[in-house]
C-alpha cells in the first residue's frame, strides 16, 4: 500500500529532520498516555507490582515450601500455609484491589482518550506546549471515552446475548450435572449447543474487535480533522467505509502483516539484549524491559510509523475532499 511509504517517509520527517532531543521525549510521552490500558501497555501490571511487591511475596514462598513438605507427608505445613496466605488477602483486600483496579482501568481510559489528540496534534504539526493541547483537546478526548465505555458495555452485553441463545441446548446437560454433583456424559443436542456458543463467541468478538481496531485507527483522526463528536464522526467513517471497503480490509491485513514483522524484529532484538544482559549480569537492561515509558521512548520510530499509516491512508481521501 502507498500509505506505508508514505507513513514511513513522514516518520522519517517527524523525527529526524530536523531532530530534537526533547521534541522526541514529549513525544514519546503523548504516544505512551494514548497506548494507556490497551494490550501493549503494561502500565498496571507494572504499578500494581510495585505496590504490592512484599506483600504476598513471603506468604507465596511458605506456600510453595509447604507443598513441597506436604508432599513428603507433612499435612499440617501446607494447612498453616494456606492460613498466613488467608490472614494477607481477605476478602475485603480483594475488593478493595478490585475496586482500585476498576478504577484506574476507567482513569487510564479517559487519560488515553485525551492524550490520543494531543499525540496526533504533535505529528502533524509538531506543536509545542502540552497542557494547552490537553485543554483544547479535553472534549473530543472526553466524546471518544464515552464512545469507549458505551461500546464495551454495549458489546459486552450482546456477546452473552448470542453465546446464551445456542447455549440454551445445553440447559438439561447443565442441570443434570447439577444434581448429580459430577459432569455426566453429555447428549448429542448439549455438545453442538456448546460448540455453538463458542464458535459464536469468538466470530461475534472478532468483528467487535475489529469495530474497536477501525475506531482507534480511522474514526479518532476523523474527529481530529473535522472537530466532530465520536458519533458524528463514526457515521462520517461508516460513509466512506461504504464505498472503499475492500481497500479497508486490506489495510486491517497489511496492519497485521506489519504488526507480526515488527514482533518478530522486537523479539530478535530483545532476546540479544537479554543474552547480553545475562552475560554481563546488567540489571539496567532490565529495568528498561519491564519500564513501559522507557520502552516506547527507545522505538519511538515503529510507534510513530504504526500511527501514521492510518492516517496517510485517510489523507488520500482527504485529498478527495471525502472527509
Amino acid at each position: 500500500m502507498v500509505a506505508v511509504e508514505r507513513a514511513w517517509l513522514r516518520m522519517i520527517s517527524v523525527l529526524f529532520k530536523p531532530f530534537s532531543l526533547s521534541f522526541w521525549l514529549i513525544l514519546a510521552v503523548c504516544a505512551y498516555l494514548a497506548a494507556l490500558g490497551t494490550p501493549s501497555d503494561n502500565t498496571f501490571q507494572f504499578v500494581s507490582h510495585f505496590f504490592t511487591q512484599g506483600y504476598m511475596e513471603q506468604p507465596l514462598e511458605e506456600f510453595g515450601k509447604a507443598a513441597q513438605q506436604s508432599a513428603a507427608g507433612d499435612s499440617e505445613a501446607l494447612e498453616t500455609a494456606c492460613r498466613k496466605i488467608a490472614e494477607n488477602l481477605s476478602i475485603a483486600a480483594l475488593f478493595a484491589w478490585m475496586g482500585i483496579a476498576v478504577i484506574a482501568g476507567i482513569l487510564f481510559l479517559w487519560i488515553r482518550s485525551v492524550a490520543e489528540f494531543v499525540y496526533l496534534e504533535k505529528l502533524v504539526h509538531r506543536t509545542s506546549g502540552f497542557f494547552q493541547l490537553v485543554a483544547r483537546y479535553c472534549r473530543l478526548g472526553t466524546s471518544a471515552f464515552f464512545w469507549r465505555i458505551g461500546y464495551s458495555i454495549a458489546s459486552g452485553m450482546l456477546t452473552m446475548l448470542l453465546m446464551m441463545i445456542p447455549l440454551a441446548f445445553s440447559i438439561g446437560w447443565i442441570q443434570s450435572c447439577i444434581n448429580e454433583h459430577e459432569i455426566v456424559r453429555p447428549s448429542v443436542i448439549a455438545v453442538v449447543g456448546i460448540v455453538l456458543s463458542i464458535v459464536t463467541g469468538v466470530f461475534v468478538g472478532l468483528i467487535l474487535r475489529c469495530v474497536i481496531f477501525y475506531f482507534n485507527q480511522f474514526i479518532v483522526p476523523v474527529m481530529y480533522v473535522r472537530q466532530e463528536t465520536s458519533f458524528a464522526a463514526t457515521v462520517t467513517f461508516w460513509k466512506i467505509f461504504r464505498g472503499h471497503a475492500w481497500t479497508f480490509i486490506k489495510y486491517l491485513i497489511v496492519y497485521i502483516v506489519l504488526i507480526i514483522a515488527a514482533a518478530i524484529l522486537l523479539g530478535i532484538i530483545f532476546g540479544i539484549l537479554l543474552l547480553v544482559s545475562f552475560i554481563l549480569s546488567s540489571g539496567e537492561l532490565n529495568i528498561v524491559f519491564s519500564t513501559p515509558l522507557l520502552k516506547v521512548v527507545i522505538f519511538l520510530p515503529l510507534v510513530v510509523f504504526f500511527r501514521l499509516v492510518s492516517l496517510e491512508l485517510l489523507n488520500q481521501f482527504y485529498s478527495s475532499k471525502l472527509l
